[in-house]
C-alpha cells in the first residue's frame, strides 16, 4: 500500500519550479532523473521542494522557466 501512495505521490509531482534544463540533456534524461529525485525527497506525505531541486543540481539541472516541463497535469504538494 505504502509503495502505491508513494507511486501516485511521484506520479503526480510538477516540480517545484516551472522547468529545468541541462547542457545536452534529453527529455528522457530529465524524466529519469527526476524520479529519482522525486524518490530521494518524497516523505510520507509530500515532497521536500530544496531536496528536489538540490537533487536536480546534483545531477547537472538547473532551474529554467524554459526548460523541461513535468507532464501536463501532473501536481503535488510540496513540503515546503
Amino acid at each position: 500500500m505504502k509503495k502505491v501512495l508513494l507511486l501516485a505521490v511521484l506520479a503526480n509531482l510538477a516540480g517545484c519550479v516551472s522547468g529545468f534544463s541541462k547542457q545536452g540533456g534529453t527529455y528522457e534524461q530529465y524524466l529519469a532523473d527526476r524520479f529519482e529525485c522525486l524518490k530521494a525527497a518524497s516523505g510520507p506525505y509530500c515532497v521536500n521542494g530544496g531536496l528536489f531541486n538540490s537533487c536536480m543540481n546534483q545531477k547537472g539541472w538547473q532551474e529554467d522557466s524554459n526548460g523541461y516541463k513535468p507532464p501536463q497535469g501532473s501536481t503535488v504538494a510540496a513540503c515546503n
